[in-house]
């Protein structure tokens, strides 16, 4: 029996189409692979789509999906105005149909769209009358409400909307209000560690945070970034390192004066 046959015949069993904006191993490339494999192991047949080739496709592959590499848009910094959005959806037409022939291809159940740097997968999946479940990540609320509300406007096409904190979802309906009724958080599922964290040690002179091997360790760059409410929740001397370090994200360790 083929695999498709196989995964059908299991109750409750569905053919999930996901759609990935890249082929990277980043926190929501690493997180998708955890949903990846939570999917399989429950007993669905799991097909990804992404824009690019990349390390992601054989970490995928070896989890049990079937990726597929296509053209698609993803969002960039440089289409975050009125008129890279007006331009944009000037141009959407063509890829949402090819994207509903894609989705209807390959027989799916339903459609999982992670981020919404991806567009026209709800769009398309609804077209072709697929569910589509949108996954959130960004928690985005320094760009213009204009902005904000025409990036986040192709979920609206969405049949429910994860997103994966109450920040995130705070700024996805601040844009858009009208897909509260849809839209609820779930966490990210990501393996604590073995052993219980050791408690955060007090800052020495310049921020840095004294190591046991005889370095320092300082919060990872980027580690600011994000809304401004979640940097007023979750300040560098705190939340911010403690969730990097939870999630398993780079660390950077001086010692003697080099970076290790």
């Amino acid at each position: 029996m083929s695999r498709g046959g196989a995964a059908g015949a299991r109750t409750g069993a569905a053919r999930v189409l996901v759609a990935h904006p890249s082929p990277d191993l980043y926190g929501s490339d690493w997180q998708l692979v955890e949903t990846i494999h939570g999917l399989i192991e429950t007993g669905h047949e799991v097909l990804v789509a992404l824009p690019q080739d990349g390390p992601l496709v054989a970490v995928l592959r070896n989890a049990g999906a079937r990726v597929a590499v296509m053209p698609f848009t993803v969002l960039r910094k440089a289409l975050l105005s009125p008129s890279g959005l007006a331009r944009l959806s000037a141009q959407a037409a063509p890829e949402i149909a090819r994207l509903r022939s894609v989705i209807r291809a390959s027989r799916a159940d339903v459609v999982l769209s992670n981020t919404v740097t991806i567009p026209w997968w709800p769009v398309a999946a609804s077209a072709a009358g697929i569910p589509v479940l949108a996954h959130v990540h960004e928690a985005e609320d320094t760009q213009r409400r204009i902005i904000r509300a025409g990036l986040n406007a192709p979920l609206l096409a969405a049949s429910r909307i994860v997103a994966n904190s109450g920040a995130a979802r705070d700024a996805l309906l601040d844009a858009q209000p009208r897909l509260a009724s849809r839209t609820e958080v779930v966490h990210n599922g990501v393996a604590g560690p073995d052993q219980p964290l050791e408690p955060l040690r007090p800052r020495q002179a310049g921020g840095l945070l004294p190591d046991r091997h005889g370095g320092a360790t300082v919060p990872a760059q980027g580690c600011g970034r994000g809304s401004r409410r979640r940097r007023a929740a979750a300040p560098l001397r705190g939340g911010c390192l403690l969730k990097r370090v939870r999630l398993g994200l780079p660390r950077l360790r001086v010692v003697r004066g080099r970076a290790a």
